[in-house]
């Protein structure tokens, strides 16, 4: 009996030994195989978690079988599913059986997970009866963060009371902008009523465009307004949240003291996270060049700020070898170094990508401390698994996607190329070197090791920039055509002067001593923006595409997945995954017309390729975006679009159909007879039109309608079919609630 237990193939392949051999016997086949190739199987029940919570994030409407209480029995599957699972796993063939049934209750466990989420951010904050356009009211709360941004300021308050809310009622939370002068008035911890035009959040302004809504759902957000003015201010010492949030108020105005405004707000932005003191043409600058990555506080911002700690605090524990020799200076270092991205973390203000990015860090240094390797893709997997239980809608947002696959990709590779060195055979080499060449002994080792950190550089360049640049494509429809470049330039500079600059500035600030640091800091940063600006200074520095399918984003992160943690033959079947997903970039149909609101704005693809608008001077942002979306193909806004001011304007779309904008209802009837497409957004047709007909009722104010054509033939009365949609869904999922209404929500 105690031999046939030692036989006995351990569970999903977990090995004590090593991690990176499982026991799984090869003979059962392909779930045998896959257990055997993988690292460990504890990896992909992170992917099944992340696969659940998606899975019900994307669903279109709200999951009846989650809701109500049906979600109790559902609760209980994935313990029915472990146990039969492992009751089935006592035999040879339940070994695949006990795989599957511990994934798939891993990916319900997500699901449920991911509707606990849902259901507590909808008890937690209230959801305000905002109409659609605006009103004018008056709420009472406290402030939580003010900022002065580049051009006017912004305040973010809890509302307590409101003129439209019913008592009792819950809070939420608003975002209000203002000048300059009200946001330095309304400090953090302040208790203020305001006098506010309030309105509910945006839609997409595309189809499958960013949806605001469903972020600011989790964070509380439900409205977003303007301050009129202030009719009481009460400033208190407040919460530590409202102490900590004064304190990086603070420390961004000694910043902005010492540095000019050109590199200031981008020191700024790297230190305590407060972004809007970059001027737009900087912002533009480093997204153009691939270095937008820079602006946004991640691991990558994390890892050189600790890691300044742990290298230094190493350094100067070797200059006493006593102390070095009695303690163990490397987990001393790493845990000063923890101890340094919690503080950074506090100052940078914790958003949900500096979480991620702490996360991760702080399991590498916990890793260190503890004796074992830090990056590994378990360490990865843990990060994953705290993030999504901490903020489970993370999985839906692009920050979430592309950290993680960047350090996938990373890691997978760094990981294979270790195991590849590790079967060479380790000749060792003579030493060429007599006692009289010592000195080029030290030149030639330090140039091996120029060539290894630029190699390095290199190779993370394109394999990071290689991940998140098919991201980038897929959620922003561009993507920097010199990335490499721009981080060949930046990273160097970034890496050894700016971010060790900004580590000493913070420590120095509370004495008064930081313009020195602050100083350097400024310099690296000014080099990178002259090199970000040579970059972008060629004719077209960025690569842009047209809408992509829906199955793109999918196939390529699981595909991906599947290349970097499955061994063997078969993880190539990862590789045309992504080779497909690749291949489909910017093959969705795009919009051939986008109608802003009822006629505010019009947009359509001319025969030619460019998009046209009916006013160039109006919603210039939406128009923007748009314009993204197709391609950003150029803009058209001649005398012949912008002068459409009669009863009747006909055009043509990119598709050879016939478009008319009617603004008188008598002649729509002949419109209809003559064309292939009708808009009519003042109009409300009685009759019945052989032509698409696009009218008021199809329309939704402040939200993008769009419309597709599309050529047909075999048809005798019309050669052209449409079909119009819109981007405000309501109702369907709890956060397309927070566009506006004109009645009370429940």
């Amino acid at each position: 009996m105690r031999g046939a237990a030692l036989n006995r193939p351990p569970i999903l392949g977990l090995s004590n030994t090593n991690t990176n051999i499982s026991t799984v016997p090869r003979r059962y086949g392909l779930v045998g195989l896959l257990l055997n190739d993988t690292r460990h199987f504890f990896l992909f029940l992170p992917v099944a978690f992340a696969l659940g919570i998606a899975a019900y994030f994307a669903w279109p409407t709200e999951p009846s079988i989650l809701s109500g209480p049906s979600v109790r029995y559902l609760a209980l599957l994935p313990i029915v599913l472990l146990a039969g699972g492992f009751i089935s796993a006592q035999t040879r063939a339940g070994q695949g059986a006990r795989a599957g049934s511990v994934f798939c209750a891993c990916m319900i466990a997500g699901a449920i997970w991911a509707k606990g989420h849902t259901s507590h951010a909808a008890n937690v904050w209230e959801t305000p009866a905002v109409p659609v356009g605006g009103i004018e009211t008056r709420i009472s709360g406290q402030v939580d963060m003010s900022e002065q941004r580049w051009r006017g300021g912004e305040v973010n308050m809890s509302v307590y009371a409101a003129d439209l809310l019913e008592k009792p009622h819950r809070p939420f939370r608003a975002r209000l902008f203002s000048s300059k002068d009200i946001a330095q008035l309304a400090a953090p911890g302040c208790h203020v009523e305001l006098d506010v035009r309030l309105q509910g959040l945006g839609t997409p302004l595309t189809d499958g465009g960013y949806d605001p809504r469903f972020p600011a759902y989790f964070e509380g957000l439900r409205a977003r307004g303007f301050i009129r003015d202030i009719v009481s201010l009460s400033c208190e010492t407040g919460t530590w949240r409202h102490r900590l949030a004064r304190l990086r108020q603070n420390m961004a105005g000694e910043i902005r003291t010492h540095l000019p405004p050109r590199t200031g707000g981008v020191a700024t932005a790297l230190i305590t996270g407060l972004r809007g003191g970059i001027s737009p043409a900087i912002r533009d600058t480093f997204r153009d060049s691939g270095l937008a990555h820079v602006l946004a506080i991640s691991g990558l911002h994390m890892a050189l700020f600790a890691g300044t700690v742990f290298a230094l605090f190493r350094f100067l524990c070797a200059l006493f070898p006593g102390f070095a020799q009695r303690y163990d200076i490397r987990r001393l270092s790493a845990c000063l170094a923890l101890a340094a991205a919690i503080a950074y973390l506090a100052i940078s203000g914790a958003s949900y990508a500096t979480q991620r990015a702490f996360i991760m860090i702080a399991l590498m240094f916990i890793a260190i401390a503890l004796g074992r390797q830090a990056l590994t893709m378990r360490n990865v997997s843990w990060a994953a698994l705290l993030v999504l239980l901490i903020n489970p809608h993370a999985v839906m947002q692009v920050g979430f996607q592309m950290s993680f696959a960047a350090v996938i990709v990373l890691i997978g590779f760094f990981e294979a190329w270790r195991r590849r060195q590790a079967q060479e055979t380790d000749v060792s080499r003579p030493n060429v070197f007599s006692s009289h060449l010592v000195g080029w002994r030290v030149v030639i080792r330090s140039l091996a090791r120029a060539r290894v950190y630029v190699f390095g550089l290199i190779l993370t360049s394109l394999l990071a920039g290689g991940a998140t640049g098919v991201l980038a494509l897929i959620h922003f429809n561009q993507m920097a055509k010199f990335g490499l470049a721009g981080n060949l330039i930046a990273m160097p500079v970034f890496g050894m002067m700016v971010m060790p600059a900004a580590f000493v500035s913070v420590v120095l600030m509370p004495f008064g001593l930081a313009a020195g640091p602050l100083w350097v800091m400024g310099v690296g940063i000014d080099w990178i923006i002259m090199g970000a600006q040579w970059l972008v200074s060629f004719a077209t520095p960025v690569y842009r595409i047209g809408p992509t399918p829906a199955f793109v984003l999918p196939a390529f992160l699981l595909g991906l997945i599947w290349l970097c943690l499955i061994r063997g033959l078969v993880r190539w079947a990862g590789l045309a995954a992504v080779l497909v997903a690749c291949l489909s970039l910017g093959r969705q149909p795009a919009p051939d017309i986008h109608i802003l609101g009822r006629g505010y704005q019009m947009a359509w693809r001319t025969p030619a390729g460019d998009m046209a608008v009916l006013h160039p001077k109006r919603a210039t942002y939406e128009t923007e975006i748009w314009r993204r979306r197709l391609g950003s193909p150029a803009q058209v806004s001649d005398e012949a679009y912008a002068s459409c001011r009669f009863p009747v304007c006909s055009f043509e779309v990119s598709s050879g159909a016939k478009m008319v904008f009617v603004h008188d209802p008598r002649l729509l009837s002949a419109a209809c007879r003559q064309a292939d497409i009708i808009i009519a957004p003042y109009l409300t047709a009685r009759y019945a039109c052989a032509a698409h007909l696009v009218d008021r009722r199809d329309l939704t104010p402040f939200a993008t309608s769009v419309v597709y054509i599309s050529k047909i033939d075999g048809e005798i009365d019309r050669d052209y079919a449409a079909r119009t949609q819109s981007t405000a869904t309501h109702e369907a999922r709890p956060w397309h609630r927070l566009n506006g209404t004109s009645k009370a929500l429940e």
